[in-house]
């Protein structure tokens, strides 16, 4: 029972504050005499103990005190499991709510086909606190055969009831819920009508698309937001053009912001004209979005379309737009990089670096070797390591020069790059680097040498075991650990 050990001691704990005091340890008094945590606190003791504590928990189910039936019925269900359901099934017609919805608790986390009766009896109780509760406990426990029962409460007239009832539809997300959800989008309340529509969605039930398109023309714009991702979750843009471009030019910003927004978990091949009138908007968040879609739009002409978003007024959007070509492959990648190498904003120059990096390719060398000059430091570290990641030999003259930088962290990530390039140039800049004043320097510089392996590293590796410093000298020991068979003598 996940829950009930914490209900005990809930309701132990609201007890022992009644409790008489000096009676809370005497288990003697007459239960006349004593408080509710006394008599709390026995069942607690009981414990563990099978039979003893099953028909303890039986007699305490008609405790005049309330905190002690739910306690009783929690740790009467912890104790019997299925065979506490007939005990069970009566407390739902409690005259306390808090011991109904601890009855409820147990009930849904029991399951079975026996507890399906009390459990719609508390759906229909009079109080909208427990109906509500036991909507929650119902999904909770993803009890699907009593989704028709919950989804009576969607017409209930207390709201909150019935948007606990749309919210435990959502949780347990059964085909059965189609009828309820579609019926409390029109419900009254925003909130409601908002939920039960993202329910509809996350259920994919093309069924509820005539009622989703419908709501297309809500006052609400949180509700047509709702509707422009679901048009697209269901890839259905080419079947509703006129509802998507109407979607498309909605005054709230956020309706077309989720097209574009579901666009990239849902590609379409049909997105493509929408977007070039996105990547033209005001917008500049609705711009972002649109390179973020157009980061995985199955459409070759994605790329002509992120090409010309690098020229874009907004930094952000020139560094999404030339890291989504990279992340597509696209040709024009390194020409794009190369017209944004002088671009006022670090931003968009680091995103080039990092953009080349991910490309791979060696043809983005002298974009990154003229970065690796930049005048900030946060572009010169992603130029470096952009070029480490390339691994080429080409490489080995930017990352080189970069061990002179006046940063540290520049010449670490240089260190880094050459120890990733399997040549003997990159390990002859690797010992000249091991024996730098700059401790971090050094220790990456081992590092690489230890991948190196030519007898030269090595030698100079057995040399660095009797370092003064201890970091040097385990670093040197790992590295020779890691070392591949010798290689002969650059």
């Amino acid at each position: 029972m996940k829950n009930s050990f914490r209900w005990v001691i809930l309701f132990c704990a609201v007890a022992v504050v009644a409790a008489p005091l000096g009676h809370a340890n005497d288990v003697d008094v007459p239960a006349t005499a004593e408080g509710p945590g006394v008599r709390i606190n026995r069942l607690l003791k009981l414990q563990g103990q099978g039979e003893a504590a099953i028909v303890a928990c039986r007699e305490a189910l008609t405790d005049a005190e309330p905190s002690v039936r739910s306690a009783a019925v929690q740790l009467l269900a912890e104790e019997a499991g299925a065979a506490a359901v007939a005990s069970l099934a009566p407390m739902v017609d409690d005259p306390d709510e808090n011991v109904v919805t601890s009855t409820v608790i147990a009930l849904a986390e029991i399951g079975g086909e026996e507890t399906l009766d009390p459990l719609r009896r508390a759906l229909a109780s009079s109080s909208p606190w427990v109906r509500g509760q036991t909507a929650a406990y119902i999904a909770e426990n993803q009890r699907r055969a009593l989704v028709p029962d919950v989804g009576q409460l969607v017409s209930d007239n207390n709201p909150h009831v019935r948007l606990a009832a749309v919210e435990a539809l959502r949780a347990m997300s059964d085909p059965a819920s189609l009828p309820y959800l579609m019926a409390a989008t029109a419900d009254v309340s925003e909130e409601i009508s908002h939920v039960a529509l993202g329910a509809l969605v996350n259920l994919g039930d093309r069924r509820a698309l005539k009622r989703i398109v419908l709501l297309s023309e809500s006052e609400e714009a949180e509700i047509r937001h709702e509707v422009a991702k679901a048009i697209v979750a269901f890839g259905v843009m080419g079947d509703y053009p006129e509802v998507v471009d109407r979607l498309a030019s909605d005054p709230a910003p956020m309706v077309s912001r989720g097209l574009a927004l579901e666009l990239y978990d849902h590609p379409s091949p049909d997105a493509l004209p929408l977007l070039r009138k996105f990547a033209a908007a005001e917008d500049a968040s609705l711009r972002r979005l649109t390179v973020r879609a157009l980061k995985v739009d199955p459409s070759p002409a994605a790329d002509e379309l992120l090409l010309s978003m690098v020229s874009d007024a907004d930094d952000q959007v020139r560094a999404a737009a030339v890291l989504a070509l990279a992340a597509r492959d696209a040709a024009e990648t390194v020409s794009a990089a190369s017209g944004l190498v002088g671009d006022p904003s670090p931003t968009v120059r680091g995103s080039v670096a990092v953009s080349l990096g991910a490309l791979g390719s060696v043809e983005g060398l002298a974009v990154l070797e003229d970065l690796a000059r930049d005048a900030d430091t946060t572009v010169r570290i992603s130029a470096i390591n952009a070029a480490g990641r390339i691994g080429s030999p080409a490489a080995i003259g930017v990352l080189s020069s970069a061990l002179k930088d006046k940063s540290a962290m520049v010449r670490v990530e240089a260190v880094r790059g050459l120890g990733n390039i399997d040549d003997p140039k990159a390990a002859k800049a690797l010992r000249k680097a091991a024996k730098s004043p700059d401790l971090q320097v050094r220790l990456e510089a081992i590092a690489g040498l230890g991948k190196a392996g030519d007898a030269k590293s090595v030698a100079l590796l057995e040399g660095l075991v009797d370092d003064p410093a201890e970091s040097v000298r385990r670093a040197a020991r790992e590295a020779l650990d890691a070392a591949p068979p010798s290689k002969p003598a650059d």
